[in-house]
C-alpha cells in the first residue's frame, strides 16, 4: 500500500495541516459520504473546473481513505519539476497521467497499478479544467479502466463553488463556500477489446455526474393536441390570408416606373385636321382595358377588394 505514498518527511504532518486550512477557508459541505467504500479500490470520477478541486475532495473524504488516496494529475503540468510537483506529491499522493501517447508508453499505467494495489483513485475524465463550470465530454480512458477492473465501483462526484475559489488562470485562492456531492457506487460493464464500450461507459459516468448537479435528464417533448378552430377564428384566418393575396394583387397591378419611350416634341409629326385628335371634334371614349391583359384577381379576395378592383 506504500507504493504511491510520498516518503518525504513533510508528508507526515503537512497534509493534516493542509486539510485543516481548507476546512476553515472554504467550509466544504459534504453530501453522500456514506457512498464511499470503506475498503478496496474504487474510482472517484469528478468534474474539473479548478486546481482547488483536488484539495476540496481530499478534505471531504474520511481520514481512513486519505491514507490510501491518490490523485491522477496531468504529467505535462504537475510533473515537470518545481513546486507544483513537490506539493502535489506531498499533499495528495499525485501520480502522473499522460494526456497523449508520446514516447510509446501507456498513459494510464500508473492508474492501473494503483487500482491493482487497492488505492482510491481520483480521476478527472474531462482531461482539462472547464472555464465556465460546465461539464465537458468525458474521455474514454475511464471506460478502459472500468473494462480492465470489472467490479470496481465508480463514485460519481460533483464539486460546486471551486470556480469562485480559484478560477482557471488564477494562482491565489479566495474564500468561498463549496459543496462536494458523492453519488451512489456505479458498477458499469465495459469490454477490454472494444473501444466503443469504453466511450459508452464514460458517457454513462458523465450522465451520473450531471444528475448530481441537480438538473436531471432533458425533459421529453410532448406534443399537445390543438383544439379545433371556432367559426370566428376560421373567418379571421381567412381574412388574413385574403389580405396577403390583396397585397400580391397590388404589387402586380402597380404602375410601371420605367422611363417613357415617346419621341421628343421636335420629332413628332403634325396632326392633320379632321383626325380623331382634332380639338374641334369630340373625344373618343377611352379604350376599355382588356381583361386578358391584367392578371386575374385571386378568388380569396374579400368582396370589398373585388369591388375596388372592378371599378
Amino acid at each position: 500500500m506504500s507504493l504511491y505514498r510520498s516518503r518525504h518527511l513533510a508528508a507526515r504532518f503537512v497534509p493534516r495541516l493542509f486539510t485543516t486550512f481548507v476546512r476553515f477557508y472554504v467550509r466544504p459541505k459534504v453530501e453522500g459520504r456514506e457512498h464511499l467504500p470503506e475498503e478496496g479500490s474504487f474510482i472517484i470520477a469528478a468534474n474539473h473546473s479548478s486546481h482547488a478541486d483536488t484539495a476540496v475532495i481530499f478534505t471531504a473524504v474520511p481520514k481512513s481513505i486519505r491514507n490510501r488516496f491518490v490523485a491522477g494529475a496531468a504529467q505535462d503540468y504537475f510533473f515537470q519539476g518545481g513546486p507544483a510537483q513537490y506539493f502535489s506529491r506531498v499533499l495528495f499522493n499525485a501520480i502522473p497521467v499522460a494526456r497523449d501517447r508520446r514516447g510509446g508508453q501507456d498513459p494510464l499505467r500508473h492508474l492501473s497499478r494503483a487500482l491493482r494495489e487497492g488505492y482510491a483513485v481520483l480521476l478527472y475524465p474531462e482531461g482539462t479544467r472547464s472555464k465556465d463550470g460546465s461539464i465537458g465530454p468525458f474521455r474514454a480512458g475511464i471506460g478502459r479502466l472500468i473494462a480492465e477492473f470489472p467490479g470496481t465501483p465508480v463514485i460519481p462526484t460533483y464539486v460546486i463553488g471551486t470556480t469562485r475559489v480559484m478560477p482557471k488562470g488564477k494562482l491565489v485562492p479566495r474564500p468561498h463556500r463549496v459543496t462536494v456531492r458523492f453519488g451512489e457506487p456505479m458498477y458499469i460493464k465495459s469490454h477490454p477489446k472494444f473501444r466503443v464500450t469504453w466511450q459508452s461507459a464514460a458517457d454513462e459516468v458523465r450522465d451520473a455526474v450531471i444528475m448530481l448537479r441537480g438538473e436531471g435528464p432533458a425533459p421529453a417533448i410532448v406534443e399537445v393536441p390543438q383544439a379545433p378552430d371556432t367559426p370566428s377564428e376560421t373567418k379571421r384566418r381567412h381574412n388574413r390570408r385574403a389580405c396577403r393575396d390583396v397585397e400580391s394583387c397590388v404589387s402586380t397591378r402597380a404602375p410601371s416606373t420605367a422611363p417613357s419611350t415617346a419621341p421628343p416634341m421636335s420629332q413628332r409629326t403634325a396632326i392633320p385636321p379632321g383626325s380623331s385628335t382634332n380639338p374641334d371634334l369630340p373625344l373618343a371614349p377611352p379604350a376599355r382595358r382588356s381583361e386578358s391583359s391584367s392578371p386575374a384577381l385571386p378568388t380569396s379576395c374579400p368582396k370589398a377588394c373585388m369591388a375596388h378592383w372592378a371599378a
